[in-house]
């Protein structure tokens, strides 16, 4: 957000922080607050349900640039919602992010090019045609009766002793 401060660009945090374990650090959204002041981020806390989506709606880009994640259901979300995803390779990412032609994949450590690819995707029609790509892949792919229906296959070629 510091390369991109001139360019009137909002960062919208949705989510807090998340105890995972005993061992878990806490107070990094406090920390991430006091590295925000001044570069036009806005921290909304968690959201869920239709006040979730409505934020997904009123985003133009997901940026999503963790160092690590098993899956990466946001990110799935985001694509559903029509949105061009700039993603470290994690998770889903390499299954829907298609470079420069629903988002972009980023190194894990690379803010020079992450505000690259977010300047890239001022342009509407651009990020229109990105969000509907990748809404047809997610759909294609990952709706909900089609992934049932496939576990439903993997039980039945389960064969039981």
């Amino acid at each position: 957000m510091k390369i991109l401060n001139k360019e009137n660009i909002k960062l919208t945090i949705v989510g807090g922080e998340v105890k995972s374990s005993e061992t878990s650090k806490t107070g990094y959204v406090d920390e991430l607050k006091k590295l925000a002041k001044g570069l036009n981020i806005d921290f909304i806390g968690p959201k869920y349900g239709k006040e979730l989506i409505e934020y997904y709606k009123k985003s133009n880009i997901f940026v999503y640039t963790s160092f690590y994640e098993n899956f990466g259901q946001t990110m799935l979300e985001a694509g559903a919602a029509g949105l061009p995803i700039i993603a470290t390779k994690t998770g889903i990412a390499n299954d829907i992010v298609k470079d420069d032609k629903t988002g972009f994949i980023v190194g894990p450590d690379n803010p020079k090019e992450i505000a690259e690819y977010i300047m890239m995707l001022k342009d509407k029609n651009k990020r229109e045609l990105f969000g509907k790509r990748i809404r047809e892949i997610v759909k294609e792919n990952f709706d909900w009766e089609k992934i049932v229906n496939k576990y439903v296959k993997v039980y039945e070629c389960v064969s039981f002793i």
